[in-house]
């Protein structure tokens, strides 16, 4: 389609062209805005034009909006404004009040929960105290009834259906739909989304005082990165079920008798015109490690907020030893507000939850793969950008190559490699019809990633590594016993 186009800086030439948007749908939100969000034929959620021409200073307006444009605050400006004084500050969590691992007792949150169950049950709580009307979450669809997506933004008010909400979902949404009715119908909302969804609410907060009015909370989710949903596809052929012929899918199935790390993958769809349903460990599918990069948004390589540093509530996995053989699931939690921190201390007295209070530095380590990838490796990715005079957006860590050996920038650089290439090589099987096609192209990238970590991080220097971490933790469980 032709496009009218703006001035060299606009946000459609810079962000979306240069594959940096997240399809978070807030540019699209807002009354006069000449842009509506469309999957792409990778399956991105992408903003497309609806007319023209676009006043210039709505064209800015909605770059402010963008939490990948060169015109928005960052994530420490933010918070600031929302937390200074509230609590401490670390410059990988974000502010902070309290920072705890637990999981909840009451109920069946936690069996129901991809972690400790933490997220719905923190919900539900704000609904039934009336501390909010209506919650803002991701939940599955059908197909059928949502224009071929699996998972889709709903504003719900009842507790049975926050409980209904998608566990984890990896898979692309996106908000302007949800965002309009907010705007349109009075009540204090809570909404939960990944770190840029959070932080395009606060951008879009501060600009139009609805929705400053309206959003009370915003629960943040610890986040890796974002799939296509031809991640989904990808799972799910390799379970018999072709494109296109998936109906829905639990990405974190908890086994019982297995770890917390391994979660399978439930699949329901039609094969050979009849529904089935086929299970997984989602180690054992191909592709299906995180650590690859397949098939994820190019711009989640270019943000450097882990623990969704803008929200009330930031939820996420406890990857750390003494909590990983409880295949029933714990959370970390960065407790940001004051309201949340006083429920949690509440009902934690009433025996409703079980939290542990962790120090910060551990909840870094829980998810240090992230941190390494979004802060160490973003910096030479931003180098990287700089070099080849390609525009990137603005970041709080600054480009640099000196700062890591020639093994881990040939790492970084594979990752790259791997992602874009994954979305071109999927396409590619599905128009043959052959999964073969993805699996043949992809090999090779993982049997050179493979030798890369292998000799950047040989084995004895992982298990000294492992070893001191455990020393460490040891160390500080003892002395946290005596001292309380």
């Amino acid at each position: 389609m032709d496009r009218i186009r703006l001035q060299a800086n606009s946000l459609l030439d810079k962000v979306v062209d240069g594959g940096y948007c997240v399809g978070c749908g807030a540019c699209a939100a807002v009354g006069g805005s000449f842009l509506r969000m469309e999957l792409d034929e990778l399956g991105l959620f992408k903003p497309e034009w609806s007319k023209a021409p676009v006043p210039e200073a709505l064209e800015a307006d909605l770059a402010a909006l963008c939490p990948f444009s060169d015109r928005c605050l960052d994530e420490h400006q933010i918070g600031r404004q929302l937390y200074q004084g509230l609590g401490m500050f670390d410059r990988k969590l974000g502010y902070y009040r309290s920072v705890y691992a637990g999981f909840v007792i009451e109920g069946d949150f936690r069996e129901r929960g991809s972690s400790g169950g933490v997220a719905r049950w923190v919900l539900c709580n704000l609904l039934g105290k009336g501390m909010i009307d209506a919650v803002v979450q991701v939940v599955p669809s059908l197909p059928s009834e949502a224009e071929g997506l699996l998972f889709q933004y709903q504003i719900t008010a009842s507790m049975d259906d926050v409980k209904k909400g998608a566990r984890s979902a990896y898979y692309p949404v996106e908000m302007s739909r949800v965002l309009r009715m907010i705007e349109d119908k009075p009540g204090v909302y809570a909404v939960v989304g990944l770190p840029c969804f959070i932080k395009a609410i606060r951008l879009l907060s501060s600009r139009y005082p609805v929705f400053a009015e309206r959003v009370r909370f915003c629960i943040g989710l610890v986040c890796g990165h974002l799939k296509s949903s031809r991640y989904a596809e990808m799972l799910a052929w390799q379970l018999g079920i072709l494109p296109g012929q998936l109906m829905g899918i639990d990405f974190r199935l908890k086994l019982p008798g297995r770890k917390a790390s391994e979660k399978g993958i439930e699949i329901i769809g039609f094969r050979d015109d009849k529904k089935v349903k086929a299970t997984k460990v989602g180690r054992e599918l191909f592709g299906a490690d995180y650590n690859y990069g397949f098939l994820k948004y190019k711009a989640c390589d270019y943000c450097d907020d882990v623990f969704a540093e803008t929200a009330d509530l930031a939820l996420g996995d406890a990857w750390l030893p003494q909590y990983l053989q409880d295949g029933k699931g714990t959370n970390i939690l960065i407790v940001r507000c004051p309201e949340i921190d006083g429920l949690l201390k509440r009902e934690m007295a009433k025996g409703n939850l079980h939290l542990d209070r962790l120090d910060p530095r551990w909840a870094v380590k829980s998810q240090q793969a992230a941190i390494r990838h979004r802060r160490e490796g973003l910096s030479y990715r931003l180098y990287l950008a700089e070099k080849a005079g390609i525009w990137h957006p603005p970041k709080r860590v600054k480009p640099r190559f000196n700062h890591i050996g020639q093994q881990r920038r040939y790492i970084y650089e594979l990752r790259m490699k791997m992602a874009e290439e994954s979305h071109t090589a999927f396409a590619q099987a599905r128009k043959e019809g052959d999964f073969q096609v993805f699996q043949s192209r992809m090999e090779g990238f993982i049997f050179e990633y493979k030798r890369l970590y292998r000799s950047a991080f040989p084995l004895h220097k992982r298990l000294e590594s492992l070893l001191r971490r455990s020393f460490h933790l040891l160390r500080e469980l003892v002395v946290g016993r005596t001292t309380h």
